[in-house]
């Protein structure tokens, strides 16, 4: 019995793929050519963007990436297969006091005066 290798799906960080095939063929070809002239990169590189595999290091720069969103009218959010964490202040300010304090030992002082 022959065992056939299934090809896995790959998932992309960007819905650039995703999105040109929902395109009507005509202007799915009028946006695989003149997209990357609009944006001002290379066929080559707009190719390698649609195939940038989640979980990757690469990135598309931003103004490129806002520039691919405002074709597809979607936010830069909606570009990304799983967009990425989000910050806040209340988060940033968490993990501010908590490297601080255990930089300085001052939990181990907390507590200690907790005790007493």
């Amino acid at each position: 019995m022959l065992k056939i290798k299934q090809k896995q799906h790959q998932t992309y960080k960007y819905r650039i793929l995703e999105l040109l095939n929902k395109l009507p063929h005509n202007e799915y070809l009028i946006a695989k050519n003149r997209l990357p002239i609009a944006i001002n990169v290379s066929p080559t590189t707009f190719h390698d963007w649609k195939y940038i595999k989640e979980g990757s290091g690469r990135r598309i720069p931003a103004e490129d990436l806002y520039q691919i969103a405002s074709f597809f009218d979607l936010s830069v959010k909606e570009m990304f297969t799983t967009p990425p964490k989000g910050i806040n202040y209340e988060q940033l300010k968490k993990d501010y006091y908590e490297t601080t304090a255990g930089s300085f030992n001052l939990k181990n002082k907390e507590n200690a005066s907790s005790k007493s």
